[in-house]
């Protein structure tokens, strides 16, 4: 496929002005210096500041996390931007706009860059939402909104791609193929229905993370984890490189892969900040200032977690979810069905069962029955009290959390959420408690992937920490002891530990003697704080059955599933 040589994008105002027509000449030139000490010279014997921003899909959090003599984190100041939902549609789309990614993220540095704390910050460090797959010009701004995680429009071009290079051979060249999610059938969607957009575009960004990383430094680059995940990835190369043949065969042009961000690590390598991104930030004076990229919300979560308490496996639960646990090396096994993706620090990996939408089911039902309340923290308060109301089980109603497709346990664009039970007696309140009972349920379904999930150590399963918007809740850390049967740990601010784990990515690579990974000389929390939520023995047997009951309605469903995906079409 020829790329279209004369078409240029519409011109569009970037939301963040000063995101315009200089990033190519930063690119051809390189950067004017290497970053600059700042106060860590001095200060790296006692302690530092890192800004830590973690773009996610509903909010963009930022945080000075300040690293003590001891090792320990603290975080002196955060501040959360909100973001509008993705635009959703029926037949699978998943779409936001980068530019309000950046814009929020600007704001909420602005304002923490004017805290006490800001005085000794060190570096500045990013993480974001994933395999979110982003078309930009030659000035760094958007030529269209960025196809999400969870975007699922390409289950054509997917079949495609398997009928033409086959399945098993995507697999094996890709490590994480994961069909009509995966970049290559987006980039061929891409292809055939906007052949201009990608022909015009400049840079193919994949994570929102890479987007910000190019609006501050003025490079393009992404992270060996979000790399390890498009399904672009070469898997048999001990370096990590874009499988420039596969994109050929599947009927790209050869300098496609140009196109693509360098691959670096976020543990190694800093950026230096731009004097127009510092002014823009309102303190010129931090013009190269250290970026670290840092790494996916994966890695970052990884990385946090497992320092706050280092345990066999987490949990993260945010607008999506997964299980995750490190390894020192890739477990090979036929039965292994986890996905398994690099580590930032080199010789580990992560192997994670990730599901499509998580907390992201509450959020639908806050917009269904409680769009009147204003405030989120509000909202979402009110819903764990209804569902506290319902009993456990919530009356024999249960819920498959499949709001955008799914990939764990099972692999099918084509599912959808739905309430199973519904009766003319049923309430709100058990509405509420069946959505959480479900979001629990697909998350003991995806711990039955986990190698480790099921060690023992005294006769009990490890503990399972929870982080992540879920682990905020007073109720849904409960309920997922209850299902599970284990006990559950949520670290004292369960929202901030991707920032954290991003921030220990900066101090790495700013002090490459101390390693960025799980247990490696100091915690990021008092382990003292945390929350533990115990399983009630009394609820095993009710969950148990709900549980066999659930993982019966997928396969009962499918082919309803699929027959309305043809209607939605």
């Amino acid at each position: 496929v020829q790329p279209a040589q004369h078409f240029r994008a519409p011109p569009r105002e970037c939301a963040v002005a000063w995101n315009l027509r200089r990033y190519q000449r930063v690119i051809e030139e390189g950067p004017s210096s290497r970053p600059r000490a700042g106060p860590l010279a001095t200060m790296m014997e006692d302690s530092f500041t890192v800004l830590a921003v973690d773009l996610g899909t509903s909010s963009v959090k930022a945080t000075l996390a300040c690293r003590s003599r001891d090792s320990l984190w603290h975080v002196a100041a955060r501040a959360t931007e909100s973001l509008a939902p993705p635009i959703a549609r029926a037949d699978g789309w998943s779409e936001q706009d980068p530019l309000d990614w950046c814009d929020a993220a600007i704001r909420a540095m602005r304002g923490l860059l004017k805290h006490p704390a800001a005085a000794g910050l060190a570096a500045i460090s990013l993480s974001g939402q994933m395999q979110s797959l982003v078309l930009a010009d030659d000035s760094g701004c958007a030529i269209r909104p960025a196809l999400l995680y969870s975007d699922a429009r390409a289950t054509s071009e997917a079949a495609l791609l398997e009928e033409k290079i086959g399945r098993e051979r995507l697999v094996s060249e890709t490590a994480n193929w994961k069909g009509a999610v995966s970049v290559l059938p987006k980039l061929l969607w891409l292809q055939y229905h906007e052949p201009e957009a990608l022909a015009s575009a400049s840079y193919i960004l994949l994570s929102a993370h890479d987007v910000l990383h190019l609006v501050l430094t003025g490079l393009a680059v992404t992270d060996p984890t979000n790399a390890s995940v498009t399904g672009l990835l070469a898997a048999s190369t001990s370096r990590a490189a874009w499988a420039s043949q596969l994109l050929v065969e599947a009927g790209f042009h050869a300098a496609l892969h140009h196109k693509l961000p360098h691959i670096v690590s976020g543990a190694a390598s800093c950026s230096p900040l731009a004097s127009s991104a510092a002014t823009e930030l309102g303190v010129p004076s931090l013009a190269g200032l250290p970026v670290c990229h840092g790494a996916g919300d994966l890695a970052a979560v990884t990385i946090g977690a497992l320092e706050v308490a280092p345990t066999a496996c987490y949990c993260y639960l945010g607008t999506s979810g997964w299980v995750a646990e490190e390894s020192e090396a890739p477990v090979v096994s036929e039965t292994l069905r986890v996905f398994i993706v690099h580590h930032p620090t080199p010789g580990r990996v992560i192997m994670a069962a990730p599901t499509t939408t998580a907390c992201g089911n509450v959020a639908f039902l806050r917009r269904l029955l409680y769009s009147h309340v204003p405030d989120d923290d509000e909202a979402y308060a009110a819903i764990d009290r209804a569902a506290s109301e319902a009993q456990p089980g919530a009356s024999g109603l249960l819920y498959l959390p499949y709001l955008n497709g799914e990939r764990f346990p099972v692999n099918d664009p084509t599912a959808r959420a739905c309430f199973v039970g519904l009766g003319a007696a049923t309430s709100s309140a058990e509405l509420c408690r069946a959505c959480y009972e479900g979001i629990a349920m697909s998350v003991r379904s995806l711990l039955a992937l986990m190698p480790s999930a099921n060690e023992q150590r005294d006769g009990c399963a490890h503990p399972l920490v929870l982080v992540g918007g879920g682990g905020a809740s007073c109720l849904l850390p409960q309920i997922l002891a209850d299902v599970s049967q284990r006990k559950v740990l949520v670290p004292p601010r369960p929202r901030d530990v991707a920032a954290l784990g991003a921030a220990s990515l900066a101090a790495h690579a700013l002090l490459p003697e101390r390693p960025a990974s799980a247990g490696a000389g100091g915690g990021l929390l008092d382990s003292q704080r945390h929350q533990l939520f115990l399983p009630r023995a009394e609820l095993a047997a009710t969950y148990d059955a709900a549980f066999m009951a659930f993982g019966g309605l997928y396969p009962s469903l499918m082919g309803t599933f699929h027959q309305l995906a043809g209607v939605r079409a």
